[in-house]
């Protein structure tokens, strides 16, 4: 028995198993359909990355609005999503069974349901942003911009479902490469969009959060153009035609899709009503923000608290709305002296040092500096004043 069957002991379909190049030919086939999507997701998240900090230079208020946009985006997407899983499933099995006419029945079909959802997602997207975005948790500060960021990107809602439902059939058929290049061509084209539309570069004019919005839908449009054309071309195993409606597709892709949307649809219902909880942390009656941090059982550090305690404190502060988001070694509260310019950490973390954490909750000025003598900040030499 070679080394490949000792450590993953490689059956077939009756638990037996199977010889060593067998083996090596299911390996060599897994990791060349996986690692395209590898490559995806750790380019995305770069470029992810990279996008949110180029709207992050228009201000805390433009990267607020853009983050409120993206639960309802999600929302509107559950049924396109649920009906791409489906399709994944229907194609995947056609294909295994031989059944290339029946995969192809299946995009096809799949391309014309997706067509009706992705116009009415627009639509709903378009006339209905700015209740989506009170929705989502949008206030006085952040409608206007999440709200036009909204209905621009929702101009392309019916071409990325176009690219989902394309990318999800070559994922059934293990052509993992096409979804890699129609993501990371749109995020590519996002970026450098970004660049000069946000802030006016190389003579485009400045469109700050619309600039923003216009990058992401110039990106999602030429990726879906890119997976039209691989079901259009000669030579591909999937050609798109007019559908011809049959109930045992139908009925499929509505057999597995409808589990999916089930779980997504709370999935982010459950975000958002977390982002619009979050949205209204600490807050008393005239809008001022609290931000409180106990420290834990720590003798002789500190007792900690009780939730009711939490709770019966923020009362005595005067909020009026109020969120418990974490415990434990994560809960770290650190601030900027004036003038120094550096962090340090103001309460004792459970763990002893600062722990890595994925998320963090930023309150950062945006005052522009006036001119006038505003106060002091007095800093002490040692321990002591003089």
């Amino acid at each position: 028995m070679g080394l490949s069957q000792k450590l993953l002991a490689v059956k077939d379909h009756e638990g037996k198993p199977i010889d060593e190049a067998q083996a090596k030919k299911l390996f060599q086939r897994t990791l060349a359909i996986g690692w395209p999507s590898t490559v995806e997701g750790a380019l995305l998240s770069i470029i992810g990355s990279v996008d949110t900090m180029m709207v992050g230079t228009l201000g805390a208020a433009s990267i607020a609005a853009v983050g409120l946009t993206g639960q309802p985006r999600m929302i509107l997407l559950i049924v396109a999503q649920a009906l791409c899983i489906g399709t994944t499933a229907l194609c995947a099995r056609r294909k295994g069974a031989g059944d290339d006419k029946g995969a192809n029945a299946c995009l096809n079909q799949s391309m014309a349901l997706i067509s009706g959802i992705g116009i009415l997602m627009t639509l709903i997207g378009y006339f209905g942003a700015e209740w989506l975005m009170k929705l989502g948790g949008a206030n006085e500060d952040t409608l206007e911009l999440s709200t036009a960021y909204f209905r621009i990107i929702s101009l392309a809602f019916l071409p990325q479902c176009w690219q989902l439902c394309i990318c999800a059939a070559m994922r059934a058929i293990g052509k993992t490469r096409v979804t890699m290049v129609t993501n990371i061509t749109a995020n590519l084209i996002n970026v450098c969009l970004n660049y000069v539309l946000i802030n006016g570069k190389l003579g485009f004019p400045a469109m700050g959060v619309r600039g923003a919005a216009l990058a992401t839908a110039c990106g999602t449009i030429a990726s879906s153009m890119i997976c039209l054309f691989v079901v259009t071309c000669r030579g591909g195993y999937f050609r798109l035609q007019l559908p011809r409606f049959d109930g045992t597709t139908l009925s499929g892709l509505v057999k597995v899709g409808s589990s999916s949307m089930v779980e997504a649809g709370c999935l982010r219902i459950g975000f958002l009503i977390l982002a619009r909880l979050i949205a209204g942390i600490g807050t008393k009656a005239d809008g001022t923000v609290v931000l409180f941090v106990a420290d834990g059982r720590q003798a002789p550090v500190s007792v900690g608290m009780s939730v009711r305690e939490l709770a019966e404190t923020m009362l005595d502060l005067g909020c009026v709305k109020a969120l418990n988001l974490d415990g434990g070694g994560s809960a770290t509260l650190m601030t900027e002296r004036e003038g120094t310019g550096v962090l340090s950490i103001k309460n004792t973390p459970s763990d002893g040092y600062e722990r890595s954490v994925s998320s963090t909750l930023l309150v950062v000025s945006t005052a522009k500096p006036s001119g006038e003598f505003d106060h002091a900040s007095l800093s002490p030499t040692g321990e002591f004043y003089t």
